[in-house]
Parts: C-alpha cells; structure tokens; sequence
C-alpha cells in the first residue's frame, strides 16, 4: 500500500527528530568529531538485518516486492550533514529537518536516512531518522533502533504496550490479535459504509490535497499529569490526546468563519495488532479505527467524557484490521491514488506510541527531545501523533504547510483546554506542561 501510494507530495516515509546533549562526545579541542560519530552510527545501524535490506522489484505481472540483502549496502551511504541555519533556535532546527525530511527515499538502497544537523548552541546536535513506512510501524521502529541508544538507568521490567492496546477479545479470554482479522460479516459491512462514507460533520473544511512541505506544532506534557486527569474521566492517556485535538481543530475551523454547530472531526485512530510477546517484532502490524471527535462542544471536560465513550465504542464495534485491508486493496486499483485524494471517510490521522520510560543516551550524549514527524499522503493534511517517552506526553501536530499556515491557533487551543482540564487536579503551579 505505502509503495503504491508514494509520490513526490506524499513521500510514505516517516522521521525522528532527537535533540541531544553532544558535549560528552566533543574531544579535548572542545571540537564534535563529526567524522567519529558518523563511523559509530554507521556501525551500530549496520547490525539490525532490515536495515541492510533493500526492495527487490519483480516487474509488472511477475509478483509482489520482496526484501532482499543489499550486496553493496554501505552504512555510510545513508548519512548526511546539514547546517542548522543561525542563530540555531528550536523553530530553526525543525526548519532543517523538515527540508531535510521531505525528499523521498532512493528505493535502489535500503529505505533509511540519517541527518546530523549541526551549528546548534550550547554544544546540542540534531540528528534526525527518515524510515519508510514499508520497513516498520512505529512500534517497530523503537525496537529497530534500539541499537542507536542505551538507556540512562535500568530499562523498566513491564514489557511495552501501546496506549491504545488491541481490542479485546470476547469475554472470558485474553486478547488475541487473530480477532482483529477474522471480521464478521455484519461487523465487517459497518466497517466498509463507515469507512467509504462521509467522515465528520463540518470537519471536511480540513480535508486537503497534500502537496509539498510540512509543518510541526507540539504540546509537551507531564505523563503522570496527564494519567491522572485521565483516569478522573474513566479515560486513558490517548482519550485525552484525542479531546485535545478536538479542542484544537475546533479553534482552528472558529478562525476560518466554519459554523461550530454539529461539528465532527472523523479521525482514523491507529491501533497495533500485536499481542504482547510479538511486540518487538519488525514490520507493520498496525490497524484502524474511525472515531468520531466532537468539536462542536466547547467544554473540554464534557468533550472528553465524550470522546472516552466514543473511543471505547468504536474499538468494540469496529475491526481495525479491515479498514487496513480496504486501504490496501484500493490502493492496488488504477483508482488508488485518485480515491486517496478525494477520500470523504476521515478528516485527520491519529496515531500514539508508548516509547522508553526511562531518559536514554546516543552514543553516550543524552537525548534531550524526540519530535516525531509522521506522513501525509492524500487529502489527509493533518495529523497528530501521542509520543510517551520518559516521564514526557508529546502531542506532535504534522501539518500540509500550505493548508496549515494556520497551525499555531490549533496548537495554542490545545494548550489552553489543556490547562483547563489539569487545573482541578494540579492547580496552576502543578500542570507539568511545555510549549
């Protein structure tokens, strides 16, 4: 699917962008090792199989891609260097990485890249990861590049789960992944009118046609802030990530003169398919829900009641992995592309990923952010991903830059509703957020 889809606009590629500390790695001169740090990660990237890997194409007619080993894969080949421009402030950082980001990958090597932005302050280097959607999902992706850090203290014994687990199973036994894929008929029906229908009342207005360039707005939240406004509402984490957006879209229609009453946001909510022993696997394992946000209420504590029961219903009625499986069998028609642009089921994308609980280290430099930078393809011209990582709950917003000039009334909602929601439990001396 994601082979099939990709075009120049609508590179199927996904990036990390780590901000680490890298005075530990200068040497006596006070100087980066460039050449150094380059040779490391070439190294320790050249030891995880799928990255040695490249696309093997049989031709029309003749079969699907496979992988096969690069007989000239060099580690080295994948790295690049760019300056940050100055003064080298955050915005400027993420500039660097988004125009670093949106060329696609040479599918005749490995689908990876890895930028060393450097020209920070303070002795900070940016290094950002371009993966392809077809090597890993982003469960995966943690696990595949483990190899590039090692952790600050002991690793957490809990195996890793995502904040939105796979629907459970019937009553009575644990959750098996399996379900997900032996849809019903009746269940199966629903899933294909909810999915070719219309999405979100009113919430089309942020539909587009994605071209070239990107934007990124972020909400940097305390975790255990966030758990505990959650569970006050009978939610989960996410629940709280998706009222958020809500509140944010909202804004943003009220600022384009879009009437507020009715409005709903259709957002096509990732869930994993795996099942706890297969987490560390490679590949995609990943399906969808739709969800249905109500951006017409403007009390954000109701909003999230709301979207916790939503959420919860539309897990149980709903089988993620059939609206993957229309996706991809729509996208191996001549009317793939087509459909994906015009698509009227989903308004918006949200996807969240539960990353390492305790702070981590690159080559022995701490890694002070971690800003995920997700594909747009299609008419989908906005998503939000929910990052935890280290005590940390990121809400990155990725944007169509034409389509969101804009983008920072969204995130600024987000804020807001954000405060409003925590200021019962914390007061505001206790929110634990970060612009």
């Amino acid at each position: 699917m994601f082979l099939r889809l990709e075009k120049p606009e609508w590179p199927c590629h996904y990036g990390v962008l780590l901000e680490v500390d890298a005075r530990p790695l200068l040497d006596p001169g006070g100087v980066l090792p460039l050449d150094q740090v380059s040779d490391e990660i070439a190294r320790r990237m050249a030891g995880v199989p799928q990255f040695r890997q490249r696309l093997q194409v049989p031709g029309r007619f003749r079969g699907e891609p496979s992988w096969v080993d690069d007989p000239h894969f060099d580690p080295r080949a994948h790295l690049r260097r760019r300056q940050v421009p100055a003064p080298g402030r955050q915005g400027d950082l993420v500039a660097a990485a988004l125009d670093a980001y949106g060329p696609r990958l040479n599918r005749e090597r490995p689908l990876w890249e890895i930028w060393l932005l450097t020209g920070l302050p303070d002795g900070r280097l940016g290094i950002l990861l371009k993966l392809h959607h077809t090597v890993a999902d982003g469960l995966a992706a943690l696990d595949l590049t483990a190899a590039l850090t090692d952790p600050t203290a002991a690793p957490d014994p809990a195996p890793r789960q995502p904040l939105c687990p796979t629907p459970p199973g019937p009553a009575g036994r644990e959750p098996d992944p399996r379900d997900a894929r032996r849809p019903g008929g009746r269940s199966l029906l629903r899933t294909v009118r909810g999915f070719l229908g219309r999405g979100g009342d009113g919430g089309s207005a942020l539909n587009a046609v994605v071209g070239n360039g990107r934007r990124i707005g972020r909400l940097s939240l305390d975790l255990a802030a966030v758990k505990e406004v959650a569970h006050r509402h009978g939610g989960t984490a996410n629940d709280v990530a998706l009222t958020l957006f809500a509140g944010g879209a909202r804004a943003l229609l009220a600022a384009r003169d879009v009437p507020l009453a009715g409005v709903e946001i259709a957002t096509g909510q990732t869930v994993t398919l795996r099942s706890p022993e297969g987490a560390n696997r490679a590949g995609n394992q990943v399906g969808s829900v739709l969800v249905h946000l109500p951006a017409w209420e403007a009390d954000v504590s109701r909003r999230l009641h709301l979207v916790v029961d939503r959420t919860g219903r539309a897990k149980a009625a709903q089988r993620p992995a059939s609206i993957m499986s229309i996706l991809a069998a729509l996208a191996a028609t001549p009317l793939g592309r087509f459909y994906t642009a015009h698509q009227r089921a989903a308004n918006a994308i949200s996807t969240n990923v539960r990353g390492p609980d305790t702070p981590r280290k690159l080559l022995g430099a701490p890694i002070l952010s971690v800003l995920p930078i997700i594909e747009l393809v299609g008419n989908i011209a906005l998503t939000q991903t929910a990052y935890s990582h280290a005590g940390r709950f990121d809400l990155v917003v990725t944007a169509d830059a034409a389509a969101f000039d804009d983008l920072p009334v969204l995130v600024e909602a987000m804020e807001r509703d954000w405060r409003a929601l925590a200021s019962a439990a914390a007061g505001p001396e206790g929110l634990g957020y970060r612009p």
